[in-house]
């Protein structure tokens, strides 16, 4: 007993040492706002708006934050997410290109991806051996009665029988063999997998490229940036409308025709996710769209009453309804839940234009589904019960239909104070929980208010509006003072003795002029078309349609033979070489090298001869910016502009229109993605100060994981900066 007690009690000592070391867990919370801007944040701060951001300067550090190249949104938070740079990752851009066909796909994400459903081809057997087991229970009665066996017996093969003939329809007809299955392209371990791995909670709530959500141990997610909405698309409203002609514009907006609610109601259909659980006849998963209807009332004096699902809600001009629950059914047995609502932009003096625009249909929060937004699967219904409706699509704000003059500056901005309040009250609950090691939330309201209202600080801007400025001048600034309010919420709840950082991906920049750099290839012989539809007195302009409907006409005047390179993307020029793309003509070695350098050369001599400016600041070689890639999926050569300067809508998609540069005449009228990423810095704060002047994205994973007592993966290439 005498030596039992010492050893009971040093194990005990033990066990709450391994307990108290456990409790008092390093903690890491991040607040990221995307496209938050260096410039701009040092300019509201010496102005005194942003006292939280000015107070965690002054208890640790600040420093401008210097994002990927290119400095686009899933390319930066990538980096920020593994420590690894986009040669690594593989997620340069928004788009890449198929080597076998030219065609333009998802760089973060496969959609043909597809899994099986229970046992795939085999469910018809299994459900009908399922059904045939009934018949052991009129079995099991004639085994203990004596009389009217026979009659048991034939029951017995009737049940069997039909349970058999049923579980066959419910496995060969009701269920798909497959489901549906988006992969995410991004290579690298994240910070927050290596934390979970080692045993520590993590919550990291919409981050961009984090979907599908990562099925792991001790990890609460909603994903970020690349969540579709129900119809797997990046986020298409729709616009019912009474005035005839209208389109969907470059964006590819869904605009329906409807008659005039005033003459009685209006009956048409929402359009909803694809059939894509069943093949169809060519043995493609693209089944036509599901529908449900939608009628319309008008109610006199612009208001309107709108019926969709079992939803009734009502709406004045200038007004949005209340969210609706839609559902979309597959067939008896398997539906889809989303929610939507609508804004109506009828004028109230009744001039007989009637205008409803209806929202994406978002994955309806309180029933995930089969697609995996949140993590675990009962996550986003928690939350759903906690706070009410919010938004699940990655591109939650809507900056489209402004973009193509469809609807008011004003929709896109109560649109982004919504979306960003209901996320500040998720930031609230789930911050305030004592059981996280690492917490890590990105808000992108910053960004899309940029996109579309900075211009409004730019007189001299191509889609600049006076009246419109006077309204909206504030708007950005606003955008801030948010920003910093959110942080101040923050601090409050986080662990005094946390690392608290605030960071963005990139920064921003007016976008005045667009460069169509396959034009310049064109005139410099370094591609050539068949039939150019410029000759033809066409625009060569080009939609996301051509991205989400039909990639076959991208690049369909293009005469492969006599092509040397190529433009997609937001800055990337290929080479149409032999041996990697399907019907490549330059030889590998020195007339490879004759061509990137003489497009490197030639565009950077490029002036615009409306400004007398050089659009394009730099042309990188990816052996420059990258020490390793893959080299058939990465770009041969890297565009960079100038301020006030982006590669043009058209060319992204692949497009040539008649004109090198041309004026950027739409709301989006303020942009990032293809410039210097010294030119649009983003924000580094924290409570610690900084080792390192200089920090850039890829410092980030490193540090934090220092933070928690762990080493980063040995291919991360940034520093730790505490």
């Amino acid at each position: 007993m005498t030596r039992t007690l010492p050893r009971a009690l040093l194990a005990g000592a033990f066990l709450l040492a391994v307990l108290g070391s456990a409790s008092a867990a390093p903690k890491v919370v991040v607040i990221g706002f995307d496209g938050a801007d260096d410039a701009l944040t040092r300019e509201y701060m010496e102005a005194g708006l942003l006292p939280n951001l000015q107070a965690l300067a002054e208890e640790g550090d600040y420093a401008p934050l210097l994002p990927t190249n290119p400095p686009q949104t899933p390319v930066s938070w990538s980096t920020f997410a593994t420590g690894l740079n986009p040669g690594q990752t593989e997620i340069f851009d928004f788009l890449k290109r198929d080597p076998a066909t030219y065609a333009p796909r998802f760089c973060a994400f496969e959609e043909t991806n597809r899994r099986p459903l229970l046992k795939g081809a085999n469910n018809p057997w299994i459900f009908a051996a399922l059904g045939l087991s009934m018949a052991f229970v009129p079995l099991l009665f004639a085994a203990k009665v004596r009389t009217r066996r026979s009659a048991l017996l034939k029951l017995a093969a009737v049940v069997g029988l039909g349970g058999a003939a049923f579980g066959w329809f419910v496995g060969a007809v009701l269920l798909p063999q497959s489901l549906p299955d988006p992969l995410n392209n991004r290579k690298g371990e994240t910070f927050w997998e290596r934390a979970t791995h080692a045993g520590l909670t993590a919550r990291v709530l919409r981050v961009p490229l984090t979907f599908p959500a990562d099925r792991l141990e001790r990890l609460d997610m909603l994903s970020g940036l690349g969540v579709p909405d129900l119809r797997g698309l990046v986020g298409q409203p729709t616009l019912y409308t009474t005035r005839r002609g209208l389109t969907g514009g470059q964006f590819a907006i869904a605009v329906e025709e409807i008659d005039d609610p005033a003459a009685g109601p209006v009956d048409s259909t929402i359009a909803g996710p694809r059939n894509v659980l069943f093949p169809q006849e060519d043995g493609s998963f693209l089944g036509p769209r599901l529908t449900i209807p939608l009628r319309i009332e008008a109610l006199g004096g612009g208001r309107l009453r709108v019926k969709a699902g079992d939803t009734v809600s009502e709406a004045g001009p200038g007004e949005w309804t209340g969210w609706h629950a839609v559902e979309f059914a597959f067939n008896p047995l398997l539906k889809a839940r989303g929610m939507t609502r609508f804004y109506n932009q009828s004028e109230p003096d009744g001039d007989g234009r009637v205008e409803l625009l209806m929202s994406p249909i978002h994955f309806h929060p309180d029933s995930p589904g089969g697609v995996r937004w949140c993590w675990p699967r009962d996550y986003g219904p928690h939350l759903h019960d906690e706070i009410g409706p919010f938004k699940t699509m990655g591109w939650a704000i809507d900056t489209w239909t402004v973009s193509e003059g469809l609807t008011s500056e004003q929709e896109s901005l109560e649109d982004a104070e919504w979306t960003a309040e209901r996320f500040e009250r998720i930031m609230k609950q789930e911050l305030a929980r004592e059981d996280t090691d690492l917490f890590v939330q990105v808000f992108s309201f910053t960004d899309r208010i940029q996109h579309v209202f900075l211009r409004f600080a730019d007189p001299s801007h191509p889609a600049y509006d006076a009246e419109l400025a006077a309204r909206y001048e504030n708007a950005v600034r606003d955008s801030y003072l948010r920003m910093d309010r959110i942080v101040g919420e923050a601090r409050k709840l986080a662990p005094k003795d946390a690392l608290f950082l605030v960071l963005s991906d990139h920064g921003f920049a007016q976008f005045r002029r667009g460069v169509n750099i396959n034009r310049w290839l064109i005139d410099h012989g370094y591609m050539v078309m068949k039939d150019d539809p410029c000759v033809r007195g066409q625009s060569g302009r080009r939609s996301l349609d051509d991205l989400f409907e039909d990639t076959s006409r991208t690049f369909a005047d293009v005469d492969w033979s006599r092509t040397k390179a190529y433009a997609l993307g937001l800055g990337n020029v290929y080479v149409n070489l032999a041996g990697r793309e399907a019907q490549g003509i330059v030889r590998p070695g020195r007339e490879y090298r004759e061509v990137v350098e003489g497009i490197a050369a030639g565009l950077v001599e490029l002036v615009d001869p409306e400004t007398g400016e050089r659009p394009v600041a730099a042309v990188h070689h990816r052996d420059e910016i990258y020490d390793q890639y893959d080299p058939v999926l990465i770009p041969d050569l890297r565009v960079s502009n100038t301020r006030g300067y982006r590669v043009s809508w058209d060319t992204s998609l692949g497009g040539a229109p008649c004109e090198v540069v041309q004026d950027n005449l739409k709301a989006w009228g303020a942009d990032h993605c293809s410039l210097e990423p010294e030119l649009v810095k983003g924000i580094l704060f924290s409570n610690r100060p900084l080792k390192a002047a200089d920090p850039a994205m890829a410092d980030l994973a490193p540090s934090i994981l220092a933070a928690l007592g762990l080493d980063a993966p040995p291919a991360a290439k940034g520093r730790v900066l505490y």
